[in-house]
């Protein structure tokens, strides 16, 4: 069983069969094989000395009780005169075993040295490779970590303009028209400078994104800048304001759409690469889980015209939570994002319950297509879309995922549930 489960890569099973087998000398020995398997060198290490200590002391315990056995022999020889020639074949004997036993502890001993300076190697060697790919990752961290100051603004203006542009009945003051449109193309095009630096710096990291990636993460990204560009130079050159008003604000609305996308795009792929998925945020802020969720929800803008919004809870009000709040706000935004997105009608809903383990569990759920079982486990991968047909760079479940990782919490979705998608945030 423990082959078995070492074959499926499932450890802790592996383990706990270990654990099941009576003899120590044997289950220490499939708990090496584990941990090597698990590139566990330490623990490896570890357990070999305490396997070895063992066969030692039973070894030694073994031959004791045989070196007893062979005196009280000896001595009874010695009583007996006519056994003498006897005894002496059995001395020799006890002596060529001794020299035996002595020589095979000489070579275990070796084989021993042997294999714990092979452990240790490979232990330094994975310990230096560590430590290169940690200075990579932070100078990499470093450099997204300057583009992304630098991109705020631009980032936030487009965001800006896109909340206001998508509030109904929203009129743009004609005197303020050029300079509002201006001010759109200028971050739109300080983004498109630098998102090509960004992905350069991830692409040649240890598992960044392939050159087919970053490609589709250009083209994901250039139709929405080439569109918004071209729309705000027809808009800003438009001095005269002889754009009729209805293709004026089907204009404007185009524009809200792609300056959405263009920011929330860069936004996810600047965080997605500064993220390290084997980093852990500190729960430092303690909030009230039904208010900050129902906070963040009536704060979200939905694209979608046709859903509504709900907050449902069975949970009390006056439950708090520990947690990092400005990442729980990344993670919700990018689960509200997926959900309204994908809906077709009805309602994005959010609800929060308790579970029988004292943790909490957050639901965001829309109507209208469901997610297939056997792509499950695709939903979380980067630049993933589900249908394929949908555009974006697919990073928001599994920049979600990164952050709930770093949070210590999980994420899936519901496979009970058929009106459409429900995705679960658990271990809050």
């Amino acid at each position: 069983m423990v082959c078995h489960h070492l074959y499926q890569k499932n450890y802790e099973q592996a383990l706990a069969w270990c654990d099941s087998t009576q003899d120590e000398s044997a289950s220490l020995s499939l708990r090496v094989k584990v941990y090597k398997e698990m590139k566990e060198w330490e623990k490896a290490l570890a357990t070999q000395e305490l396997l070895d200590s063992i066969d030692s002391k039973r070894r030694s315990e073994v031959m004791m009780e045989s070196l007893a056995e062979l005196d009280q022999e000896m001595k009874s020889i010695d009583e007996k005169a006519k056994f003498n020639k006897t005894r002496m074949r059995l001395m020799i004997f006890v002596g060529i075993l001794l020299l035996s036993i002595i020589a095979l502890l000489l070579i275990l001993l070796y084989i021993r040295r042997r294999h714990h300076h092979k452990l240790k190697e490979q232990f330094d060697l994975i310990n230096e490779e560590r430590q290169r790919t940690h200075d990579a990752l932070a100078i990499r961290q470093a450099f997204v970590n300057t583009i992304h100051e630098q991109l705020k603004e631009p980032i936030n203006i487009l965001l800006h303009y896109a909340r206001v542009f998508n509030t109904p009945g929203f009129r743009l003051d004609p005197i303020q028209r050029p300079k509002t449109f201006f001010d759109i193309k200028k971050s739109a095009k300080d983004i498109n400078r630098m998102l090509d630096p960004i992905l350069d710096s991830y692409i040649n990291k240890s598992k960044g994104i392939s050159l087919e990636q970053k490609q589709r993460c250009q083209e994901a990204l250039r139709s929405p800048m080439q569109a918004l560009i071209g729309l705000t130079n027809i808009i800003t050159d438009d001095h005269l304001l002889q754009i009729p008003e209805d293709d004026y604000l089907a204009m404007r609305q185009e524009v809200c759409n792609n300056a959405y996308e263009v920011a929330m795009s860069a936004h996810e792929l600047i965080l997605y690469s500064a993220t390290d998925e084997y980093s852990k945020t500190p729960h430092s802020d303690n909030v009230p889980l039904n208010e900050t969720i129902k906070s963040m929800l009536d704060s979200y803008d939905l694209r979608n015209k046709v859903i509504d919004k709900r907050f449902e809870t069975t949970v009390s009000n006056e439950v708090t939570i520990d947690t990092d709040i400005q990442t729980l706000r990344e993670i919700l935004y990018m689960l509200f994002s997926n959900a309204d997105k994908y809906a077709l009608e009805g309602t994005l809903t959010v609800s929060t319950r308790k579970e029988a383990d004292g943790t909490y569990t957050i639901g965001v759920q829309n109507m209208g297509s469901t997610v297939p079982i056997e792509e499950y486990k695709n939903i979380f991968q980067p630049f993933c879309h589900i249908p394929k047909q949908k555009a974006g760079l697919g990073l928001g479940l599994a920049l979600a995922k990164k952050l709930c990782k770093s949070l210590g919490y999980g994420i899936s979705p519901d496979a009970s549930y058929l009106l459409g998608t429900r995705i679960l945030l658990t271990g809050l």
